[in-house]
């Protein structure tokens, strides 16, 4: 991980679950928890299996969380600081 915090374009990326209210003519966000993501294959936030799972026991924990009571997860955020973006495809960042 040191390595990655020398690079040009500002080091390892980050990202989270987004937590609000769907409405029917818009998503409000309200808050946020950070996702782990262990850096398997570089600099980009790509979720390994690992750090899905990981994503599925932060959104399994939060029903629990009394400051996410009556939220629900309404997307995702991760920084780019490199000059591609993964796509989320077929993972469970699919809300």
């Amino acid at each position: 991980m040191s390595d990655f915090l020398r690079l040009p374009w500002g080091g390892p990326e980050v990202g989270g679950v987004l937590f609000g209210a769907a409405e029917p003519d818009r998503v409000r966000i309200l808050t946020y928890r950070p996702l782990e993501c262990e850096h398997a294959n570089g600099p980009a936030f790509e979720l390994t299996e690992k750090d899905e799972t990981g994503l599925l026991e932060l959104i399994e924990r939060t029903k629990t969380d009394q400051d996410l009571a009556g939220l629900q997860p309404v997307g995702r955020t991760s920084n780019s600081t490199t000059s591609t973006s993964q796509s989320p495809g077929k993972s469970p960042w699919s809300f």
